[in-house]
């Protein structure tokens, strides 16, 4: 049986792998891609073989849930279990519900290579290599979604198949990942032939909404659903709705073929493990730190939207690459547009103390606006929309200071479409 590359093992039972560590193994060809078999040689359901297949999908989701690809019937697994993933020549494991187990070990992460055994529940699959398939050619982008990395390029053509359907998509990444930009290059490249179609709607239902202010916003007569008719409904927090909300979005998008629905989520769990009825075609986008070398194409490509003169200097790119990009692509769109604005001829200067420095909250001698809305015994909902309201002048008067007054430049770090920047510059004013 195969060793599981991880410095956990060796340890009792009850360890728990916590760090899984890349074997340092060639693929078995530079031109082609293992696949992976897995089998189910104990539990409910033995006999039955998944199989993750690179010239089909990168990744693979086993549990309960119908929306699982590996889905099973044991009782005891959650309803999303765990994830099978390859990376490389290797298949990653990482446990979603505290209990997966590889070669006996309690394992949040680890890198397989076949041999192993992974028990979930009451279930035990056996892992094999089943094959090769040949590298297919990879594109470097899918309309503005750009990405050079293995784990982008693994995604494009997934975003092109999606792209050509009319089915509900759920977006999983981090903040700052990109999730609105894939959303709508699946609208504006959607269609039987691909055609680029920027006039069909897109309409954004925005996060942190109440679940029945949301709710009244997607599903009553002239809401956001009747204004998306013949393009798509983006929502960009499905988790702001709670069980009624999603059982009426359910209904609506079984009852609107008319209506595209895409909606994205920070976190892994999803509205359809608690929900079956409400079926969402699923995407993972990697952060920033899983995707090797596309930081340089990045920040170029920022560095020419963003209005950077001539070549971005030498020795930028390397203080880029060496950050970690806790908030991902639209961190470093912001860190690009300083660098453009204010320059950097001070080699000591870098990014992370750079991005440090924005969060230091400006002090002021007026009395904070929270409290006094507070203090002032306001019904909740006109108190909710007095802090609101505040935030968004200052964020907009902010974006719009550090933009050099440049709307669609402060919309575009802002990580918010150029119009609705325009909608709340426009309540800012007296």
């Amino acid at each position: 049986m195969a060793d599981i590359h991880d410095a956990g093992l060796g340890q009792s039972d009850g360890a728990v792998l916590g760090t899984a560590r890349r074997p340092r193994r060639e693929r078995p060809n530079g031109s082609a891609r293992p696949v992976f078999d897995l089998c189910v040689i104990e539990g409910p359901d033995q006999g039955v073989t998944f199989t993750v297949d690179p010239s089909v999908t990168s990744r693979v989701l086993l549990g309960r849930s119908p929306t699982c690809t590996a889905r099973l019937s044991d009782p005891a697994l959650a309803a999303r279990h765990c994830s099978f993933e390859l990376v490389g020549g290797q298949l990653r494991v990482v446990d979603l519900a505290s209990g997966t187990r590889v070669n006996g070990v309690l394992t949040t992460e680890a890198f397989l290579v076949g041999g192993e055994v992974v028990r979930v529940g009451d279930t035990v699959l056996e892992v094999t290599v089943g094959g090769t398939r040949p590298a297919a050619p990879r594109a470097a982008s899918f309309g503005r979604v750009l990405g050079e990395s293995a784990a982008m390029t693994a995604l494009h053509p997934i975003l092109a198949e999606l792209a050509r359907s009319s089915a509900p998509v759920l977006i999983e990444g981090e903040r700052g990942s990109g999730k609105r930009l894939v959303a709508e290059e699946l609208v504006r490249l959607g269609g039987d032939r691909g055609a680029v179609r920027d006039e069909r709607p897109f309409v954004v239902a925005e996060r942190g909404l109440a679940p029945d202010a949301l709710a009244a916003a997607l599903f009553e007569p002239g809401g956001l659903f009747d204004r998306a008719r013949g393009g798509a409904l983006f929502i960009a927090e499905i988790d702001d709705l709670d069980d009624a909300g999603r059982r009426t979005l359910a209904a609506s998008i079984a009852s609107r073929p008319d209506v595209r629905v895409m909606a994205a989520t920070r976190g892994a769990a999803t509205p359809g493990d608690r929900d079956p009825a409400l079926f969402f075609t699923r995407l993972r986008l990697p952060p920033l730190r899983e995707r090797d070398g596309d930081v340089p194409v990045l920040a170029r490509r920022f560095w020419a939207e963003l209005g950077g003169h001539g070549r971005m200097p030498d020795d930028f790119v390397p203080r880029l690459v060496e950050h970690r990009w806790p908030g991902n692509v639209r961190e470093l769109k912001i860190a690009v547009q300083d660098r453009i604005l204010h320059g950097a001829d001070d080699a000591s200067v870098d990014v992370a103390a750079t991005l440090a420095a924005r969060q230091v909250p400006a002090t002021t001698a007026e009395p904070d606006p929270l409290d006094k809305v507070i203090e002032g015994d306001l019904p909740f909902v006109r108190a909710r929309g007095e802090v609101v309201a505040e935030f968004e002048r200052r964020y907009v008067e902010r974006a719009l200071e550090r933009s050099g007054r440049n709307v669609a430049r402060a919309a575009a770090a802002s990580g918010i479409a150029h119009r609705y920047f325009q909608v709340l510059k426009a309540r800012r004013r007296p």
